[in-house]
């Protein structure tokens, strides 16, 4: 597997990449300082939070958080912030704090992305850097959307996915399986992440059928290991759901695949509202 950095040069190219996701951390936080307007989903995710985080609600509380809807998507953001209520900071801020660190890691992991699939050093400096500046991502670095986390998990995800298919370890794919439940925990849309890995891992098996390679059992061995941990790890968050408002929280809805196969990439809403409203 090559080196991240080539021997010649590497300190050149380490200090731009440092300068680059520097840069892009810079930028999120500036934004989230400066700006005076929020989403309305987030208005709904956060006022769900700090519901959530009461340890008994009012009739009137009930019918505003089941009115909120916070309880009919996929848990994974709701939690979060419903546990930084409970720890008295604000949900807003957390969910700020969370996706700027995770907004600014994107480059970084761009970078890497581009370096190990073109072995090309100066193209995955360029892809750091638009990843740094693009707009859309600086945004949804620091709204309390679901895309604010789903979205770094898939580029994390598929990072270590490129890792793991140089040298086919299996902790490396564990980690992939840990990484793809928390996508789908974020947004219904993360079970793409296993999809793309079963069409990857057929087309690896089909090949090594064509050219009659022994390294077929191996790649079969790691379909199964994935197929297996992934569904494991996602029982058990459905399970770990069973004693929170998310108790009747499904990642497989029958509903939920037509909308995906309906709408391969929905993002959420862009609504926006004055934060005083």
């Amino acid at each position: 597997m090559q080196a991240l950095f080539s021997k010649q040069n590497s300190n050149y190219i380490r200090n731009i990449l440092i300068a680059i996701c520097l840069f892009g951390c810079s930028l999120r936080i500036a934004y989230a300082s400066y700006r005076v307007r929020i989403d309305k989903d987030a208005i709904f995710y956060i006022q769900g939070a700090k519901l959530m985080a009461k340890q008994t609600l009012s009739e009137e509380e009930q019918l505003r958080l089941k009115k909120s809807s916070v309880t009919e998507i996929q848990p994974l953001l709701p939690l979060y912030l419903t546990m930084a209520a409970k720890l008295g900071i604000d949900p807003e801020f957390a969910g700020s704090f969370l996706g700027i660190l995770l907004g600014s890691l994107i480059p970084l992991l761009l970078f890497i992305i581009t370096k190990k699939t073109l072995s090309s050093e100066k193209l995955a400096l360029l892809a750091a850097f638009l990843a740094a500046i693009h707009p859309n991502l600086i945004q949804l670095s620091v709204r309390a959307l679901r895309d604010t986390l789903y979205v770094p998990l898939v580029v994390i995800a598929i990072t270590i996915a490129i890792y793991a298919v140089f040298d086919n370890k299996y902790w490396k794919w564990l980690l992939f399986s840990f990484v793809a439940t928390l996508a789908i925990m974020a947004r219904k849309e993360g079970i793409e992440i296993y999809f793309l890995f079963v069409l990857w891992s057929l087309y690896e098996i089909i090949s090594l059928l064509i050219k009659k390679d022994k390294k077929i059992f191996k790649s079969i061995k790691i379909l199964i290991f994935v197929s297996a941990t992934y569904a494991m790890l996602v029982g058990s968050a459905q399970f770990a759901m069973q004693d929170t408002y998310y108790a009747e929280w499904s990642p497989m809805k029958v509903r939920w695949m037509k909308k995906i196969l309906l709408n391969f990439y929905e993002t959420s809403s862009k609504e926006v509202v004055n934060k005083d409203a």
